[in-house]
């Protein structure tokens, strides 16, 4: 089993170590407790654009080999890329070629976090189930609109892809990963090792609303700002549009384009962050938030929270207040 491991510019340290440590754990329990798929030898190798010692962090250096110095991998880890640029990522033309590559070689892929637009950059991921993290969700559909992203998941599998949500999902990357490879029992054994659930979920109840403002839309951008300050109120789409001088039709059409929602949709997920602010750091009731965001009907609220966070606004309290 020949593993590499794409170290990226500004990669998180625990998204190069994190996925090869619980691996060789998996190697070793599964040697010592009969293996559920026999391994002969296990090979792992950090790879980068050129070899040499890459900086993870300001005190800690990898050792890498040179993408033109290996031959074929079963497996190909893609590290998180960090901060993802909003003009978008640029990836270098080897870097692209060298995956396509791998995968035409037959090597499956993976990736972690905002590795997943690389891994969408080789156009390998269109039409493919995919995640990333959910700070970059509106950005990745922007730029990848052909792939299927789910972003409230933290793992994702399809065909021979696996991508992970945020750079600490790589525990729910590598556990998936090791479960692949050498089997559920394993997989299982492992997580008790490291005292993991093997199953966590959604990172949905993590995500946080950032619209996006630098769309180039002045009347768009002059609704969101007059949101921000009146989300409370009693609001009806054709006033928005009066604002800006629009046909309600028009209106909705151009802030589509240039938020990705809806103006019913945006309104919602304004108020429900400003829901969430208040359960984590105030004491008002559940009843007193839903007013105070704009919602009379409280069952609705409820039922509109859950279904933007995976939680009633009661388990997000709890949640948030055990943190």
């Amino acid at each position: 089993m020949r593993v590499g491991i794409l170290v990226l510019p500004g990669a998180a340290l625990t998204s190069v170590m994190g996925p090869i440590e619980i691996l060789t754990l998996a190697d070793s329990l599964a040697r010592r407790g009969g293996i559920d798929k026999p391994i002969d030898t296990l090979s792992l190798s950090l790879v980068a654009e050129r070899s040499g010692w890459h900086p993870a962090m300001p005190v800690v250096k990898l050792e890498t080999i040179a993408l033109d110095a290996t031959t074929s991998f079963d497996w190909v880890v893609i590290s998180a890329a960090g901060p993802i640029p909003p003009a978008g990522p640029q990836f270098s033309t080897d870097v692209l070629a060298w995956v396509n590559k791998q995968y035409e070689q037959g090597a499956s892929l993976g990736c972690i976090c905002t590795g997943a637009f690389l891994l969408a950059e080789t156009g390998l991921l269109s039409g493919k189930v995919a995640t990333t993290h959910w700070r970059y969700e509106s950005l990745f559909r922007l730029r990848y609109p052909t792939v299927h992203l789910q972003a409230e998941k933290l793992v994702t599998h399809s065909g021979r892809f696996l991508c992970s949500g945020g750079a600490n999902a790589y525990l729910d990357f590598a556990l998936h990963w090791v479960e692949l490879i050498y089997g559920a029992r394993v997989a299982g054994e492992c997580a008790k090792w490291l005292v993991l659930d093997r199953y966590r979920g959604s990172q949905t109840r993590y995500a946080r609303f950032f619209p996006p403002r630098r769309h180039g839309d002045a009347k768009v951008l002059q609704v969101q700002n007059w949101l921000d300050s009146h989300f409370a109120q009693s609001i009806q789409i054709e006033e928005l549009a009066l604002q800006v001088h629009l046909s309600e039709r028009q209106f909705k059409r151009r802030f589509k384009a240039a938020t990705g929602d809806s103006p019913l949709e945006y309104l919602q997920k304004i108020r429900i962050e400003q829901a969430r602010d208040r359960l984590e750091y105030s004491g008002e009731s559940i009843e007193q938030i839903a007013q105070a965001v704009g919602y009379e009907d409280v069952g609705f609220f409820r039922s509109l929270f859950r279904r933007q966070t995976s939680q009633t606004p009661a388990q997000y309290r709890r949640h948030a207040q055990a943190q």
